[in-house]
Protein backbone atom coordinates (compact mmCIF):
# COMPACT_ATOMS: atom_id res chain seq x y z
CA UNK A 1 0.00 0.00 0.00
CA UNK A 2 3.03 2.37 -0.49
CA UNK A 3 4.10 4.46 2.33
CA UNK A 4 0.78 4.22 4.51
CA UNK A 5 -1.35 1.32 5.60
CA UNK A 6 -4.35 1.42 7.40
CA UNK A 7 -5.62 -0.98 9.66
CA UNK A 8 -9.03 -0.17 11.96
CA UNK A 9 -12.22 -1.24 13.17
CA UNK A 10 -15.32 -0.01 14.53
CA UNK A 11 -15.26 0.76 17.94
CA UNK A 12 -17.87 -0.05 20.63
CA UNK A 13 -16.06 0.86 24.21
CA UNK A 14 -16.33 -3.18 25.07
CA UNK A 15 -12.69 -3.89 26.19
CA UNK A 16 -9.27 -2.82 24.93
CA UNK A 17 -10.14 -2.32 21.41
CA UNK A 18 -7.41 -0.69 19.52
CA UNK A 19 -7.26 1.29 16.22
CA UNK A 20 -3.94 0.65 14.66
CA UNK A 21 -2.05 3.31 12.43
CA UNK A 22 0.87 2.27 10.34
CA UNK A 23 2.56 5.05 8.34
CA UNK A 24 6.18 5.98 7.10
CA UNK A 25 8.69 7.88 9.11
CA UNK A 26 8.68 11.61 8.58
CA UNK A 27 4.72 11.78 8.50
CA UNK A 28 2.52 14.09 10.43
CA UNK A 29 -0.38 11.48 12.44
CA UNK A 30 -3.61 13.38 13.89
CA UNK A 31 -7.06 12.24 15.35
CA UNK A 32 -9.80 14.47 13.94
CA UNK A 33 -13.56 14.39 15.04
CA UNK A 34 -15.52 14.20 12.22
CA UNK A 35 -19.25 15.41 13.21
CA UNK A 36 -19.42 18.96 12.03
CA UNK A 37 -17.67 21.23 9.12
CA UNK A 38 -14.60 22.24 11.25
CA UNK A 39 -12.27 19.31 12.77
CA UNK A 40 -10.81 19.10 15.79
CA UNK A 41 -7.60 18.09 16.35
CA UNK A 42 -7.30 16.39 19.31
CA UNK A 43 -4.11 14.88 19.06
CA UNK A 44 -1.13 15.26 16.90
CA UNK A 45 2.46 14.17 16.42
CA UNK A 46 5.39 13.27 13.91
CA UNK A 47 6.69 9.48 13.26
CA UNK A 48 10.04 9.60 13.51
CA UNK A 49 12.67 7.39 11.43
CA UNK A 50 13.95 4.34 13.72
CA UNK A 51 17.97 4.28 13.64
CA UNK A 52 17.69 1.45 11.31
CA UNK A 53 16.11 3.44 9.05
CA UNK A 54 12.92 1.29 9.20
CA UNK A 55 9.46 2.44 9.73
CA UNK A 56 7.74 2.29 13.10
CA UNK A 57 4.18 1.44 13.30
CA UNK A 58 1.99 3.81 15.32
CA UNK A 59 -0.84 2.61 17.62
CA UNK A 60 -3.97 4.69 18.87
CA UNK A 61 -5.00 3.08 21.65
CA UNK A 62 -8.80 4.14 22.08
CA UNK A 63 -10.26 4.80 25.61
CA UNK A 64 -12.45 6.84 27.59
CA UNK A 65 -10.58 8.88 30.04
CA UNK A 66 -8.07 10.83 28.21
CA UNK A 67 -8.95 12.73 24.43
CA UNK A 68 -7.41 15.67 24.25
CA UNK A 69 -4.17 14.43 25.35
CA UNK A 70 -1.08 15.22 23.03
CA UNK A 71 0.25 12.27 21.33
CA UNK A 72 4.01 11.18 22.15
CA UNK A 73 5.96 9.86 19.56
CA UNK A 74 10.07 8.63 20.42
CA UNK A 75 12.25 7.88 17.33
CA UNK A 76 13.39 4.89 18.90
CA UNK A 77 10.15 3.28 19.93
CA UNK A 78 8.93 0.01 18.28
CA UNK A 79 5.25 1.55 18.63
CA UNK A 80 3.76 4.12 20.52
CA UNK A 81 0.50 3.72 21.94
CA UNK A 82 -1.59 6.76 22.79
CA UNK A 83 -4.52 7.00 24.82
CA UNK A 84 -7.90 8.82 23.90
CA UNK A 85 -11.50 9.16 25.27
CA UNK A 86 -14.43 11.79 25.66
CA UNK A 87 -12.95 13.41 28.49
CA UNK A 88 -14.02 16.98 28.23
CA UNK A 89 -10.72 19.06 27.43
CA UNK A 90 -10.91 23.19 27.27
CA UNK A 91 -8.07 23.23 24.94
CA UNK A 92 -9.19 21.12 22.18
CA UNK A 93 -13.12 21.22 22.40
CA UNK A 94 -15.04 22.24 25.46
CA UNK A 95 -18.15 20.02 24.53
CA UNK A 96 -16.58 16.50 23.00
CA UNK A 97 -19.66 13.83 21.94
CA UNK A 98 -19.24 10.44 21.08
CA UNK A 99 -19.55 10.22 17.60
CA UNK A 100 -16.77 9.34 14.48
CA UNK A 101 -13.55 10.43 14.62
CA UNK A 102 -10.94 10.00 12.03
CA UNK A 103 -7.13 8.82 12.41
CA UNK A 104 -5.50 11.09 9.39
CA UNK A 105 -1.96 10.93 8.23
CA UNK A 106 -0.04 13.38 5.78
CA UNK A 107 2.55 11.63 4.72
CA UNK A 108 5.79 12.89 3.28
CA UNK A 109 4.44 14.38 0.37
CA UNK A 110 1.47 16.35 1.56
CA UNK A 111 -1.16 13.41 0.49
CA UNK A 112 -3.77 12.98 3.13
CA UNK A 113 -4.88 9.71 4.42
CA UNK A 114 -8.10 8.75 6.89
CA UNK A 115 -10.16 6.23 7.85
CA UNK A 116 -12.86 6.46 10.14
CA UNK A 117 -13.72 5.25 13.27
CA UNK A 118 -17.30 5.29 14.73
CA UNK A 119 -16.67 5.56 18.38
CA UNK A 120 -19.90 5.25 20.81
CA UNK A 121 -20.66 4.66 24.05
CA UNK A 122 -22.35 1.45 24.82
Amino acid sequence: MGALALAFSNLAWAGNQVATLRIAPGSNVCLLQDESAINSVFAAGTVQTRPDGSRPPVRFRLRRSLIGQPGTFSNAAEEVTTDFSFGADSVTRPNLVPGTFRLCALNPESVAVSAKLDLRTS
